[in-house]
């Protein structure tokens, strides 16, 4: 175990060796110094022997200024720096500083709660976030690394993330993104394997982002790309912080290894530093890829730097403060009339104002109220000042002097005046009498004068007219402002004005006066003019042209034309006029006119309601020529074409079942009338006949002149019928199925046996439709007969429409059945004599033959010839023999059996032939009847016969039955 430990420890040993010496060696640097953005520092962290905080100007390369300074147990070591706060934090050991940029004040302190060195910083200023790393061991040479967050906002501190605790593990290279999401470290682990880790900023969802990055010691975050830039032993190597792909090539490279990296945050150039064998760092920033510029020389033993824009110089001054003129107040004012002025006072420069203080002096120091202004001033604060109460009436003036540290102190005046306001009386006005009618011009303008008799200015004077007859004045008005002693504005009575008595008040106001009113007058006599000033129609001229002093006038106006308007306007305004018709009757709008003469009076009385004078227009109107249809229809049918006046040739196709309509037409004219209609040039009336094909129609309408006529024609084209019904089917025998109806096309009747044809009476539909029965031509409504046979006859019924396109065909299945007689029509047995004789009722039957007899014959006649025969189960031909039936001694019975046509019905005959025996008599001895065996070709071949015969007569009735024989 403890050659174990001993091993782990010379690793630990090792590897510490070999971090010290990767920030060791020289690089191929261009020799020369460089510097940052104006308005940019550097800021770092010393070690042995210094202990400080350092600040150094990159824009013209002064020394260097040290911001904070700690003991040797106190060594700084991380640094950031919020530029836009104004806030520098750095760490000692195991706490926090925290001081203000400008002031180096420091205004807090935060202690690691785990007491662990802290080792570097990863500041989100925009989220008031400073995250941290420490580390510490555990004295058996196991060494651990944490992430920890500290809050701005209330001092908390958070552990966000804590190494494996089963290895020699370091941290470096701590940063955020720039929206706070995520932070990045590196982690090296005991065998110096490297990766840069990615954990959200609420210290969840730890995973590997970049992996096998080499020998990573610092990192720091472009937050304009969105890119990580880290130190890679004697490299510098960027980042996607979006997608964790590193560039291929090295932002830079060089020879020794890299220990420090920041960024201008004016420019986003790149800064890296390297030391010599005593840790004295050397700052250069990247020109190119294999190239870097000599910033600073030497700075001292580094342990963390940052570039951060350094604050202005502070300077205190005060925005300059306008001159104020409080506004005027009248002599006698109450609190209420008079208002603080609010001044702001806006601090211009960069340090806070301090003891700011407000004096006032001058001679009307004493008319003044004074608001402190609120001290310190950041940025903005306010004062006010205000007259006292109960000034007398003058002019108050004093100077306000604002004050504070380290500032040169801003003054400005402030005045208020005080003012008596009033104008002299002004006395009522009558204006000269007028006539009604007068001219433009000619009535008096009156001139009236506003006295100013205060001290103060006149503001805001207005001259305002009031009354009844405010309407009938016009006024201009006086100054709007009266410095002086006086200001003048006119009064006059409006043009146009009736007669009648006007009074108006005219009231003036200004600013803190009591307004002064007085009243206006104007006399306008009554006016004898009776004549009118102008005449006319708008549908015509007038015959003479208008005269005021022509009373009688004509005009012509075509027929369109059914009324006139007519204007007229009378020389003098309050003049009235009313236009009567020749029937007496007052016009009021448009004048409707009759063909031919119209005779309008205008009567005009004067304003004084007694003078009169009356002008008289005779206005003839010619009668129409309009030949023009309002409408034109068939009754029925629908035109091809719209219907309008100027449309002269229509067209229709009417199906075959219209063949007769009505012609309407309603003329626009209500005086035109219809003076002839022909169809196919023949004068006609309604209705009107349609024939199959083109019917052409012509109507002439005449004007309400006698002379004028329009001929409109419609040429309406009737198709020939393309009905293909029936109207009725008629049979003698039997009943159709289904019922006739005109759209069933199938058919069929069953019949007896005993009905051998049917007659058929077929109606068409359409008189004109051609009709085929079985396809022979056949008159409509006529029978014809059909021969019928035995099963099925089909019947065609064929129909060709009047069109000669459109066709049909009904068909009728007559199903006449089969025979159902089963009776013979005749038997005889060869060789024997029935008992009783034949009769077809009579179905058995007894034969007795001698012993002699050894065979018999059977000859059946069916009486229907399709009939099928049997004989003892054999088939036998109708009224042919048999074949010969051998008899045995004693009984032997005959069957005989007909099956009717229809295959069902079945009669059965019998035969029963008795053969006697042999007797013992000696007669001389017979030969004896050949035995025949059953299986010998004789009775082979006379079954075969007899089956030969019995498939004639089933292919017979087939042949039959189809109608051959």
């Amino acid at each position: 175990m403890k050659i174990v430990e001993y091993k782990r420890r010379a690793t630990v040993i090792v590897l510490i060796v070999l971090l010290v010496f990767s920030f060791l060696g020289f690089l191929r640097i261009a020799n020369q110094e460089v510097y940052a953005n104006t308005n940019t520092s550097l800021y770092y962290t010393l070690g042995d022997p210094e202990y400080s905080v350092m600040q150094m100007n990159l824009q013209n390369g002064s020394a260097p200024e040290t911001l904070a300074k700690q003991g040797a147990f106190f060594e700084p070591r991380a640094i950031a720096v919020d530029s836009e706060g104004g806030y520098i934090y750095y760490s000692a050991r195991d706490r926090i500083y925290k001081m203000k940029q400008d002031t180096l004040q420091e205004v807090a302190q935060y202690d690691n709660p785990s007491g662990y060195v802290i080792n570097e910083f990863a500041l989100d200023a925009s989220n008031h976030k400073l995250y941290f790393s420490d580390a510490y061991g555990d004295g058996s040479g196991t060494f651990f690394s944490r992430v920890l967050v500290l809050d701005l906002t209330n001092g908390s501190i958070d552990l966000l993330y804590d190494t494996p605790t089963d290895g020699f593990v370091f941290l470096f290279g701590l940063s955020v993104s720039h929206n706070g999401d995520y932070l990045y470290f590196q982690i090296r682990d005991l065998y110096g394997d490297s990766s840069i880790y990615r954990m959200d900023t609420g210290g969840l969802n730890v995973e590997e982002w970049i992996s096998d990055i080499g020998n990573p010691i610092r990192a720091v975050v472009d937050p304009t790309t969105d890119e990580l830039y880290f130190s890679d032993e004697r490299m510098i190597r960027k980042a996607s912080l979006s997608t964790g792909a590193v560039q291929s090539e090295p932002y830079y490279s060089g020879e020794h290894h890299i220990s420090a990296i920041a960024r201008d945050p004016s420019d986003g150039t790149i800064y890296f530093g390297i030391s010599d064998n005593t840790f004295v760092i050397s700052m250069y920033r990247v020109i190119s890829s294999s190239e870097a510029e000599l910033v600073v020389a030497d700075i001292g033993r580094v342990n963390d730097m940052v570039i951060a824009e350094v604050p202005q110089p502070l300077t205190y001054t005060l925005e300059p403060i306008d001159d104020i003129k409080l506004p005027d107040l009248v002599e006698g004012y109450k609190p209420e009339d008079k208002w603080p002025r609010n001044i702001l006072l806006r601090n211009t420069g960069a340090g806070t104002l301090r003891n700011v203080y407000a004096s006032i002096d001058g001679p009307g120091k004493d008319a003044f109220i004074l608001q402190q202004p609120y001290s310190p001033i950041e940025t903005t604060t306010n004062m006010s000042v205000e007259a006292k109460n109960e000034l007398a009436a003058g002019n108050y003036r004093a100077t306000v002097t604002i004050t504070a540290d380290n500032m040169e102190p801003v003054s400005f005046q402030v005045t208020q005046e005080v003012h008596t306001y009033s104008i002299a009386p002004i006395n009522d006005q009558t204006l000269t009498e007028l006539v009604s009618g007068y001219a433009s011009g000619t009535q008096e303008t009156r001139s009236v004068e506003v006295v100013r008799t205060g001290t103060g200015i006149l503001r805001n004077v207005s001259a305002n007219i009031s009354g009844t007859n405010a309407e009938a004045f016009e006024i201009t008005q006086p100054a709007t402002t009266i410095v002086g002693e006086s200001s003048s504005f006119t009064v006059k009575a409006k043009d146009e004005l009736t007669s009648g008595l006007y009074t108006a008040t005219i009231t003036i106001t200004a600013d803190h006066i009591q307004p002064m009113s007085f009243q206006v007058t104007q006399t306008i006599l009554p006016s004898t003019e009776a004549r009118l000033g102008g005449l006319s129609i708008a549908e015509g001229p007038l015959t003479p042209s208008f005269d005021p002093d022509v009373m009688h006038y004509t005009s012509h106006v075509p027929h369109e034309r059914d009324s006139i308007t007519l204007a007229a306007s009378t020389l003098h305004t309050q003049a009235t006029y009313t236009v009567y018709n020749d029937k007496g009757e007052i016009v009021t709008g448009p004048a409707v006119l009759k063909v031919g003469k119209n005779l309008f009076e205008i009567h005009v009385t004067a304003e004084d309601g007694e003078a009169t004078e009356i002008y008289v227009i005779e206005v003839t109107r010619a009668p129409s020529s309009n030949t023009d249809i309002h409408s034109l229809s068939l009754q029925g049918i629908t035109l091809n074409e719209t219907v309008s006046a100027n449309v002269y040739q229509y067209t229709a196709t009417v199906p075959n079942g219209v063949a007769v309509t009505d012609l309407q037409v309603e003329t626009v004219d209500m005086k035109a009338s219809v003076s002839a209609l022909t169809v196919n040039g023949a004068f006609a009336d309604n209705p009107i006949p349609l024939t199959v094909g083109s019917n052409r129609i012509e109507v002439t309408i005449l004007a309400q002149d006698g002379v004028t006529e329009q001929t409109y024609t419609i040429i309406v084209t009737r198709v020939a019928s393309d009905n293909v019904l029936l109207s009725s089917l008629d049979v003698n025998e039997g009943m159709l199925s289904p019922t006739f109806d005109p759209s069933i096309y199938a058919y069929s009747i069953e019949v007896s046996h005993n009905t051998t044809s049917v007659s058929i009476t077929p109606v068409v539909d359409h008189k004109n439709a051609e009709l085929k029965i079985n396809g022979e031509p056949q008159a409509s409504g006529s029978p014809i007969r059909i021969p019928l046979k035995v099963g099925t006859t089909n019947v065609l019924i064929e129909i060709e429409a009047e069109d000669g396109i459109h066709s049909s065909t009904y068909t009728l299945a007559i199903q006449r059945a089969a025979s159902s007689n089963a009776a013979l029509e005749d038997l005889k047995l060869i060789g024997g004599t029935l008992s009783p004789a034949f009769a077809a009722d009579q179905f058995t039957y007894d034969v007795v033959v001698p012993y002699s007899v050894s065979q018999v014959s059977v000859l059946a006649t069916a009486y229907d010839p399709y009939a099928v025969l049997r004989m003892n189960g054999h088939i036998a031909l109708s009224g042919e023999p048999s074949a010969p039936i051998e008899l045995e001694v004693g009984s032997n019975m005959i069957t005989v059996e007909v099956t009717a046509q229809d295959g069902m019905t079945v009669q059965e005959y019998q035969i029963n032939v008795n053969r006697s025996k042999k007797s013992n008599n000696s007669n001389p001895p017979q030969r004896d009847k050949k035995e025949i065996p059953d299986d010998s070709p004789e009775l082979f071949i006379d079954e075969l016969r007899a089956q030969f015969q019995m498939v004639t007569e089933l292919f017979r009735s087939y042949l039959r039955s189809i109608g051959i024989f």
